[in-house]
């Protein structure tokens, strides 16, 4: 028990230190140490400040900034946080109440700090806008870009929905309407100075004050043109400069001055200048190279012209060499009267080659790529010259090729036949053969009635008509001599003399007036053409074999048939024609008409027949046809 006395008597200034301080606390203070501006403009930004003290040096555990009107407007815990700005248009309009309060780590919250701020709404405003002219000083004819600098609309508008541009040319009263745009080109003015001017209008319909600009607009430039005789010149060669003065509808017109300046390309420096329309330049080393050119008009100039120019390494000549066709007989020798083509082999390292001339005997004989020439007297050396021109006009040197001509004789040609007495459907053989005393055969060539037939050394031919005919064979010898022979032959038809029968049978013997007769000449052999058939006064010529006729009186008639060879055989009469009557009755009531009901209608008549045909008069008849 008095271990417990003891106790209680050492706790009890502790905890009588304890209970001291708590009952002593005090909550922290807040102040409001300024809101800046308090009268503020929704544009404007507000700057609020505040603060606290605690007596018993307490850190700050939360703070609260409130509006009456939205409320929270800004918390934290850090002492920092107590000063902080905000944009007036993020509060309301109108009257406001602001209140602070905090709270540290060991106390409860402070008072209310109050204060009060004021934000009105701006005055309404027009829109604005300003005019940009880019440039503002033109030549006619070139462009100028309108726009609508910074265009602005202020509250409780939007945005700027509308353009109006307008001009008032020089000298005019009224203005003209421009474009409804926010921006745009044009480049159709008159010369002049000229008052441009601009309103904008807002989404609330609120138009802008007018906005004026002036644009001045100079004469028309001329148009600079460099007319140069090569962009890629060498370096020595000579250059040649043409200045075009064009007006802006591209015609050509005189200028009053040209200006001329040579640049170097990779540095800009300046290589020198020229003056006047046309020049001629050759001091250009190898590299590139502006030109340019500025031309003057009643006073106005162009603007700079610029061409490129690149200039090469000096010019290097063309190459060249000859080639001689046919192929030498060995030592340059060619035969005289042969047909020698010289051809050039040229070629340029730094362009193409553009030109060619041939010499002989110290004349120029030719321009073309080649030269053909035959050498009529034998000896030499002839001597051939070669310059050749390249795309930038250099020449090179000549090239010589020297020749020697030997004497030459044509081929001797002869010609035989296999057949002395050839016949249509036979095959002629025909065989050239020639010889060459200096060289040899190199070709061949046969005509048969002047129209080439073949180049071979021999010919055969089909022979498929008769007539005379005439071959002749050409040869050539290596040094393009020719030598030739002829040779006629006359083609005879073919020999058919044992096949030639005509075989006539006619059926039947007696038949009604205009009953049919049958004429059959299938069992006739030979090459024939065709047949004449003379029946009851008519002749006709068919190449039917198989032939039906008949007559229209009763009475004994004649049939006459002749034959035609194809292979013009002349007529003859007791091989080539037949003859034969028959009988021709009315057409029976009854009784026998009678006939010769044994006579035989084929082969030849027999004697009475043929009497009867002579007293009928059928030689007769037949030279009448």
């Amino acid at each position: 028990m008095q271990c417990m006395r003891q106790f209680a008597l050492l706790l009890l200034p502790a905890l009588l230190l304890f209970l001291l301080p708590a009952a002593e606390a005090v909550p922290p203070e807040a102040v409001i140490t300024g809101i800046n501006p308090q009268e503020a403009e929704s544009e404007d930004t507000i700057e609020f400040m505040g603060e606290f003290s605690d007596d018993d040096g307490d850190d700050l555990d939360d703070f609260y900034w409130n509006s009456s009107l939205d409320g929270t407007i800004h918390s934290g815990n850090e002492a920092g946080g107590l000063l902080f700005q905000m944009a007036a248009d993020q509060l309301s309009s109108g009257n406001h109440t602001i209140t602070l309060q905090v709270r540290t780590n060991s106390s409860e919250w402070s008072g209310n700090a109050t204060s009060w701020l004021n934000i009105t709404e701006p005055e309404a405003q027009p829109p604005e806008a300003h005019i940009i002219l880019n440039p503002p000083q033109v030549n006619q004819g070139e462009e100028v870009s309108f726009i609508a600098g910074d265009p602005r609309a202020y509250d409780p508008a939007m945005r700027v929905t509308e353009f109006n541009w307008t001009v008032q040319w020089e000298g005019e009263s009224e203005r003209e309407p421009l474009s409804a745009e926010e921006s745009f080109t044009r480049s159709s003015f008159w010369v002049g100075n000229h008052t441009i001017y601009l309103t904008v209008t807002d989404d609330q319909g609120t138009v802008s004050r007018e906005f004026t600009a002036m644009l001045t607009v100079l004469p028309p430039r001329p148009l600079a043109e460099i007319v140069a005789s090569s962009t890629a010149p060498k370096e020595g060669q000579m250059l040649y400069l043409e200045a075009v003065c064009r007006d802006q509808q591209l015609e050509v017109i005189v200028c009053q001055a040209w200006e001329w300046m040579v640049v170097w390309h990779n540095n800009g420096t300046l290589r020198f200048t020229l003056s006047g329309q046309n020049h001629t330049v050759e001091n250009l080393t190898e590299g590139a190279y502006q030109l340019r050119l500025r031309v003057t008009n009643d006073g106005t100039d162009s603007q700079w012209e610029v061409l490129m120019l690149y200039v090469q390494p000096p010019n290097q000549n063309p190459s060249r060499s000859i080639d001689i066709s046919p192929a030498s007989l060995g030592s340059s020798r060619y035969y005289q009267h042969q047909n020698l083509t010289f051809t050039a082999d040229a070629s340029d390292s730094d362009g193409y080659v553009t030109g060619y001339a041939w010499w002989f005997s110290d004349e120029m004989v030719s321009t073309s790529p080649s030269w053909i020439h035959s050498f009529s007297t034998p000896g030499g050396p002839y001597h051939v010259k070669l310059n050749v021109q390249d795309n930038d006009g250099a020449w090179s040197g000549n090239k010589s090729v020297s020749v020697y001509i030997v004497a030459n004789t044509p081929p001797t040609v002869s010609i035989s036949l296999n057949l002395e007495q050839p016949r249509v459907d036979d095959t002629l053989q025909l065989s050239g053969s020639a010889s060459d005393s200096e060289g040899y055969v190199a070709s061949w060539v046969w005509y048969l009635d002047g129209v080439l037939a073949a180049q071979t050394q021999n010919l055969t031919l089909v022979l498929n008509e008769t007539g005379d005919r005439i071959v002749t064979l050409h040869a050539y010898d290596d040094g393009g001599l020719m030598g030739q022979a002829s040779a006629s032959f006359s083609v005879l038809a073919p020999d058919t003399s044992d096949e030639k029968r005509l075989s006539v049978e006619v059926s039947p013997h007696a038949a009604d007036v205009g009953a049919l007769f049958t004429i059959d000449l299938r069992n006739t052999t030979g090459p024939v053409l065709d047949f004449e058939i003379n029946f009851g006064g008519e002749i006709f010529t068919t190449s039917e074999r198989l032939v039906k006729v008949s007559f229209n009186q009763a009475g004994i008639q004649f049939i006459d048939v002749e034959v035609h060879w194809s292979d013009g055989t002349p007529f003859d009469g007791s091989r080539d024609s037949f003859s034969t009557e028959v009988t021709v009755t009315k057409p029976a009531s009854g009784g026998d008409t009678g006939g010769d009901e044994d006579g035989d209608g084929g082969g030849l008549p027999g004697p009475g027949l043929l009497a009867a045909l002579a007293g009928l008069g059928l030689a007769a008849r037949r030279r009448q046809r």
